[in-house]
């Protein structure tokens, strides 16, 4: 079942603005204290090739997370040139909570339809299972814009 798509709106454009804009800052600041931590390393160990390889080693994984970010600044610059958002309606099926040390997402979860959003609390805590429910959310990134009740009690 494809989902109804609908032009998103200043303020969803603005949500997803500032998602992109904190994936960039975030980018930024661990960039530079990898950075600083190579130098000070390089510095402080008198070039010994072994410790100089294993920061080269802690570099290579930040940089694997600096690629992850910045691959999902494009997914938001998709959904940002597209400007559709995808309006998903079923009933809550299953509601649960957990979050896992590694996990960066909210920690709230609701299933509909057999799909599985991770949603902020405040939303989490206003819906119940069986009720039908209407999520909007930008297609390529998958940030939930806007969820409510369809049959508001």
């Amino acid at each position: 079942m494809n989902p109804d798509v609908r032009p998103l709106n200043i303020e969803e454009i603005a949500i997803l603005k500032r998602h992109m804009n904190a994936l960039g800052l975030v980018t930024l600041i661990i960039s530079c204290i990898v950075m600083l931590i190579l130098i000070l390393i390089s510095l402080l160990s008198g070039y010994d090739p072994s410790v100089i390889i294993g920061a080269l080693i802690g570099m290579a994984f930040a940089a694997i997370f600096i690629w992850a970010m910045l691959h999902q600044r494009n997914i938001i610059s998709q959904d940002l040139d597209n400007r559709n958002a995808e309006i998903i309606k079923g009933r809550v099926d299953v509601k649960s909570e957990g979050s896992d040390i590694f996990y960066l997402g909210y920690g709230y979860f609701i299933e509909v339809n057999g799909n599985v959003f991770d949603i902020k609390l405040a939303n989490w805590k206003t819906i119940d299972v069986g009720d039908d429910i209407i999520i909007e959310r930008a297609p390529a990134s998958r940030i939930i814009l806007n969820i409510k009740k369809s049959n508001p009690r």
